[in-house]
């Protein structure tokens, strides 16, 4: 509770999925964000506060270079065999 995310700029797309607790998102607009909930934030500077013990998934997009393909941090994806789907 109380703890804070400073103001900050977000990127071109994002969204802020409240998993357990709730936040307040404060920028343009201010919302109250409650577990379940699901938010986009638009690319303009905003800060988030936790109103109580919480938990939320933040999902941003970035532009990739033209021919360019998804990586994570420490390489790229794995491909997945057809026997390894579930």
């Amino acid at each position: 509770r109380g703890v804070r995310l400073p103001e900050h700029n977000s990127p071109p797309a994002a969204s802020i999925q409240v998993v357990r607790g709730s936040v307040r998102v404060t920028g343009q607009e201010e919302a109250e964000l409650r577990a379940g909930d699901l938010d986009a934030l638009t690319h303009f500077r905003h800060a988030v506060e936790a109103l109580e013990d919480c938990a939320f998934l933040l999902t941003t997009v970035t532009s990739q270079p033209s021919g360019g393909s998804h990586a994570t941090r420490t390489g790229e994806m794995p491909v997945m065999k057809d026997e390894d789907r579930a």
